[in-house]
């Protein structure tokens, strides 16, 4: 298999991952994944995998957890909305979701402008 067209996406989890078996006993395994995009709005991959992965992620992944995902992306149009949709070859678990907190994961806060002054010192301090 090709792994020409691949890409790699961080983010949570948009819902409980659907654990589901194929009519030959597949297992398989559709999740969405959330990422924070640089203008702050929020970019939805579809993911799908496949077998051992697929069991590990339905078992063990809640929504809000944090994954890595590594897989083959496509992308489709429906109604004029473009759909991300991702084939998996990894999931790697990040961070659990805690319980009890039910707030909304808000995306991170731009870094505020760095401000340059002109170091000012004196020359017989500069050791070399």
């Amino acid at each position: 298999m090709s792994r020409l067209n691949q890409i790699i996406v961080q983010g949570n989890l948009g819902r409980d991952p659907e654990l589901r078996h194929t009519d030959s006993g597949k297992a398989l395994c559709k999740f969405t994944v959330a990422t924070w995009r640089s203008d702050g709005g929020t970019q939805w991959f579809h993911v799908t995998c496949w077998e051992k992965t697929a069991t590990a992620v339905g078992e063990n992944l809640k929504k809000g957890d944090v994954v890595t995902v590594i897989g083959r992306h496509e992308s489709r149009e429906h109604d004029g909305k473009t759909y991300w949709d991702l084939n998996a070859f990894q999931v790697h678990f990040g961070s659990k979701r805690e319980a009890d907190t039910e707030t909304r994961r808000e995306p991170p806060k731009k870094a505020p402008a760095v401000q340059h002054t002109k170091a000012r010192w004196d020359d017989n301090e500069i050791p070399f």
